[in-house]
């Protein structure tokens, strides 16, 4: 957008109007930093969810991982979960689903 305007394809009218758009398409985001402090609010309602789900799926209980292990967790269920086609996926043994956790 630079380039267009400093080349003088962009006409200085339309910068203004892309300049509205920005800020109408960012007023929910600061709305919710200044009355939260945070673009994804803690809710009561939030947290109690997450403390919900994570009782029923048994993972309150599992000791947290070390940032080398959890980045080694991730991409190594990354290599293996991956799917970049939409076809159904084959049954596998992973990690998760042998009772590893």
């Amino acid at each position: 957008m630079l380039w267009l305007l400093w080349r003088g394809r962009l006409p200085f009218r339309s910068v203004g109007l892309i300049a509205i758009a920005a800020l109408l398409a960012v007023a929910p985001y600061v709305a919710l930093f200044a009355q939260y402090g945070s673009l994804t609010p803690k809710t009561p309602g939030q947290i109690a969810m997450i403390k919900s789900g994570a009782l029923f799926v048994g993972w309150d209980s599992v000791e947290r991982l070390t940032l080398a292990s959890y980045a080694a967790q991730f991409v190594s269920e990354f290599v293996l979960e991956w799917m970049p086609i939409l076809s159904k996926r084959r049954p596998q043994a992973t990690a998760w689903s042998s009772g590893f956790r």
